[in-house]
């Protein structure tokens, strides 16, 4: 955590902790269904887990991709991101949940400013 405190400031951390569960979710769920993330086929305004099925079933075969180094490094920025998020959101929420007194992230020593 003193990492991301170290690149982060407060002001972009109580960003980052905007919002619920619901709306996190669905920041994963819009960038799992953009294009050129590979996680599904868009069919009739859906996400199809094959062309020819629209979920995965034990008689469906499952699909694997190879991943390019060109994939992974357009990515990597995206994946770096959702880690910093999720950081700080779980850390959010186990605060809420442990802390009665707790409503918000307040400066740290290590946090940039």
């Amino acid at each position: 955590m003193d990492t991301l405190l170290a690149n982060t400031s407060l002001t972009e951390e109580k960003g980052l902790v905007k919002g619920d569960l619901f709306q996190w979710a669905n920041e994963s769920f819009q960038i799992a269904i953009s294009d050129g993330v590979l996680y599904c086929f868009k069919k009739n305004g859906s996400c199809w887990y094959t062309e020819q099925d629209e979920i995965w079933r034990p008689t469906v075969p499952s699909r694997k991709i190879q991943l390019s180094q060109a994939y992974l490094a357009s990515f990597e920025q995206v994946a770096a991101m959702r880690v910093q998020r999720a950081g700080f959101r779980l850390v959010h929420l186990i605060n809420k949940a442990l802390d009665p007194s707790y409503t918000e992230p307040v400066q740290n020593a290590a946090q940039k400013p």
